[in-house]
């Protein structure tokens, strides 16, 4: 019996899609992100499928939409650049346009991405860069090392950084490169 409009699911493409999405060179760092040996991932080519598991994994780690990892379709993917200018710690990470807008609440163009130190996949929020810090955590650029820091504004106005000694004052606030404020994290395992 024919089954109408079946889609035409090709697990190889679907493989390298997920490689070129993720900037992934090789299919060994597909694999590895994916939390599995390349014979594992290598395997999905002889049996001709792929398993479900693996497309939910990427797709919660990605944010990227099954109908793009699957067929292609997503004209509003976006590959976030990076936060800072320091490639290694540029995260390979990319959204829907609709995602940043709707789920995350910030516009596509001031949208960073950021690899901390501890392995989080971070997107930044530039728009405010530079400005006043208010709640929440931030991405903040001392001297030429970049750290993530959770702040929080006092009633006397100055702000408390975690991990600082001192609350900084209005003044020394003003004397730091606020690149922005961290809307998303994830945790690579």
């Amino acid at each position: 019996m024919k089954t109408k409009n079946k889609p035409n699911i090709n697990p190889e493409e679907i493989l390298e899609r997920m490689r070129l999405a993720g900037k992934f060179e090789t299919q060994a760092e597909l694999a590895s992100f994916l939390e599995m040996s390349p014979q594992a991932l290598g395997s999905t080519k002889v049996r001709g499928s792929i398993s479900l598991a693996v497309l939910l994994v990427f797709a919660e780690k990605t944010g990227l939409s099954m109908d793009f990892i699957l067929f292609g379709k997503a004209s509003d993917y976006l590959s976030l650049p990076c936060a800072i200018g320091d490639v290694e710690r540029c995260a390979p990470i990319g959204f829907e346009k609709s995602y940043l807008e709707t789920v995350l609440r910030i516009s596509p163009s001031f949208a960073r991405s950021f690899l901390d130190h501890d392995g989080s996949y971070t997107v930044i929020d530039t728009t405010h860069a530079g400005q006043q810090i208010t709640v929440g955590d931030y991405l903040i650029k001392i001297d030429s090392t970049a750290v993530i820091r959770q702040c929080r504004k006092k009633i006397t106005g100055a702000v408390a950084i975690e991990g600082e000694d001192e609350d900084l004052s209005a003044e020394q606030i003003a004397n730091l490169n606020i690149v922005g404020r961290v809307v998303w994290r994830a945790k690579s395992c």
